[in-house]
């Protein structure tokens, strides 16, 4: 799966700079799974006195869904238009 297993261009930092944004909204994520990402519009964070917390569902939902989206673009246009010729990848 180019989302969570591959060694896809950019992959793993595109992760690491969303797991970033999360902590930056005080959200502990190092889970990311296929299930996670399709899942995360039902994204349910709650603060520690068990209160919901809409705003981080919200970035949750944004950063998941924005991070997966850009790695399947940028896999698209690496496979499809650049025909896997690394001369013409993206840099990161």
């Amino acid at each position: 799966n180019i989302l969570t297993k591959s060694h896809a261009l950019g992959q793993h930092t595109v992760w690491n700079l969303y797991k970033e944004l999360l902590n930056k909204v005080r959200i502990d994520w190092n889970n990311t799974t296929w299930g996670s990402i399709i899942g995360c519009r039902f994204a349910n964070w709650k603060s520690p006195d068990g209160k919901k917390c809409p705003g981080a569902n919200r970035h949750f939902n944004i950063l998941v869904s924005e991070s997966a989206y850009f790695i399947w673009k940028t896999q698209c246009k690496q496979h499809i238009k650049c025909e896997d010729d690394p001369e013409q990848f993206h840099t990161l």
